[in-house]
């Protein structure tokens, strides 16, 4: 073979036409580089991009901008339901310290509600009474004396609405085609039985009949015009003798439920029943909670129960304060708008106040808005301010929007207590509201979370399997948290298996990518070798990882 080569370079090189050989070999070698480099540098590539899992503080928050406003009038508001104006202790202009009173409303009810509180407090520590546990005593006997009238009362109001629906109509109705029966019995009397019944009249001859009802029981009956009782229910049957009635037949339904009146009778039989299961209940718990009441005062208070009295005297305690109208902070009174004995509510102002603390204004959007309530804790950043944040807290949501360009805005005043001097009127703000904020969480990158039906769950890299193969990855089923759109929590629960430093897909690559390897090639042959590997294969298509 190497003679042969070194022939083929004799003839191009020292040849006739060497200088045509030449250049064919010229471009026969760049047409090998060029399919050389086709082959082995233009090839797809699977790659996947990964993220880590990792511990972080997590803040999910809303930001909107505005200015400053130096000085602010709020309203002073009393904090309960209404009352009457019984005193006013200030004036316009006055200076007012935080926490000093303002005015104070009629608090006479709040007062018998702490004493109350205060006394079944005491009772509940000091413990149970002889004349307690009597009392106590007494109220299960009256309870269950209660329950017995309830029963008899309830009992009697749905025998009488049953017989009402029974009594519905009494009227005969013919069983046969009535042009045969000219005429109809009359029947009198009140049905007097509680179940449903069923008469069915029927002439033997023109003298003498026989009626059947629904349990089976014959009454013969006469052709007379006087009435003959149809057992012991209280009905009773006669004729006008005066009248052909012929060999008829005829039924009597009890309850009638063709009659115009039975629909109204059903309904007020129902209530009846609705009514007397109700007031069984109500009379019932009655006895459950007197006997638990005795049950407690005869054992002596639990800590639950000194809890509860606790917690009861200081709502009392809370509504009585309520009736003192306290200066939020210290300011000048700016107007008064109260006057004793006027009826206020909790949103009639009773005086403004003037305040040098800074208010920052800011708007928002309705998606937004949604999220935001009043006493949040808000970052507050001036472009005048480089590199500084300053705190501040949501002390006002407006509740109707403003439209501009079909987009609706919401205006938010945030409050700046002790502000700094170098914080002006009129300098522009960025607000960031915090709306829920956690630390040292496991988080993962938003995007990297898929959903699949109801369930979510992140594509985990697996360690590198022991045959060299690419890694591999894992479906992992997750709860997300809270999110701030960049990162998500991941809620540590006992089954999940995403742990802090988990590698995870965060971008995978396009499904119809494809790599191709080729085994490096051996000499290139001229002469007979044919374009082979070493390996002698002629490349091969593999797909990318495994996903599972």
């Amino acid at each position: 073979m190497l003679q042969r080569i070194k022939n083929f370079l004799l003839r191009i090189f020292w040849g006739e036409n060497y200088k045509r050989n030449l250049i064919l070999l010229i471009i026969f070698l760049i047409l090998i580089g060029w399919i050389y480099y086709k082959y082995y540098h233009n090839t797809e590539v699977l790659t996947y991009e990964y993220a880590t899992a990792i511990r972080k503080d997590l803040r999910k928050s809303v930001e909107g901008s505005g200015t400053v406003v130096s000085l602010s009038e709020l309203t002073i508001q009393q904090l309960q339901n209404g009352g009457k104006i019984t005193a006013v202790y200030v004036r316009p202009g006055d200076y007012v310290k935080a926490d000093q009173i303002v005015a104070t409303l009629d608090n006479r009810q709040a007062a018998i509600q702490l004493a109350q509180a205060q006394a079944s407090y005491d009772k509940i520590v000091n413990g149970a009474t002889k004349e307690s546990l009597d009392i106590s005593r007494q109220s299960v006997e009256n309870a269950k004396v209660s329950y017995n009238l309830t029963k008899q009362t309830q009992d009697l109001a749905v025998s009488s609405a049953k017989r009402n629906l029974l009594n519905s109509s009494l009227t005969p109705i013919g069983a046969l085609d009535t042009r045969f029966i000219p005429n109809t019995p009359t029947v009198s009397g009140s049905y007097l039985c509680d179940h449903e019944n069923e008469y069915k009249i029927q002439m033997i001859n023109s003298d003498i009949g026989n009626v059947t009802d629904v349990n089976g029981n014959n009454y013969p009956i006469n052709f007379s015009s006087l009435p003959q009782s149809l057992g012991p229910c209280g009905l009773y049957l006669s004729f006008d003798v005066s009248k052909n009635y012929g060999v008829g037949e005829w039924k009597i339904t009890l309850p009638n439920k063709t009659a115009t009146n039975y629909a109204a009778n059903l309904h007020a039989y129902n209530s009846a029943l609705q009514s007397r299961e109700q007031a069984l209940i109500n009379a019932s718990t009655s006895i459950t909670n007197a006997v638990l009441s005795l049950s407690q005062t005869a054992v002596g208070a639990r800590p639950e129960d000194i809890a509860s009295a606790r917690a009861s005297l200081a709502s009392a305690q809370l509504s009585y304060e309520n009736t003192i109208v306290r200066a939020p902070f210290t300011g000048q009174i700016g107007s008064v708008s109260a006057a004793v004995g006027q009826q206020t509510n909790s949103q009639a102002g009773i005086a403004t106040i003037i305040t040098k603390d800074k208010i920052a204004q800011i708007s928002l959007n309705e998606i937004d808005i949604a999220n935001v309530k009043l006493g949040q804790k808000v970052d507050l950043s001036f472009d005048a301010i480089p590199g500084e944040k300053f705190t501040g807290s949501v002390s006002q949501i407006d509740t109707i929007g403003i439209s501009t360009s079909n987009v609706v805005s919401f205006a938010v005043k945030i409050s700046i207590p002790n502000a700094d001097e170098r914080i002006k009127s009129g300098m522009s703000v960025t607000a960031e509201i915090i709306i829920e904020e956690k630390q040292n969480i496991l988080t993962v990158p938003s995007g990297t979370i898929k959903t699949e039906k109801d369930s979510a769950y992140v594509l985990k890299k697996l360690d590198t399997q022991a045959n060299g193969q690419d890694n591999r990855n894992e479906k992992v089923y997750v709860t997300p948290g809270i999110t701030n759109d960049v990162d998500t929590e991941i809620l540590e629960i006992e089954t999940n298996t995403l742990q802090e430093g988990d590698m995870i897909i965060s971008k995978e690559p396009n499904s119809g990518a494809v790599v191709k390897r080729v085994s490096a090639p051996s000499a290139f042959s001229l002469f007979g070798g044919g374009n082979r590997g070493a390996s002698g294969s002629t490349g091969q298509r593999t797909g990318g990882n495994n996903v599972r």
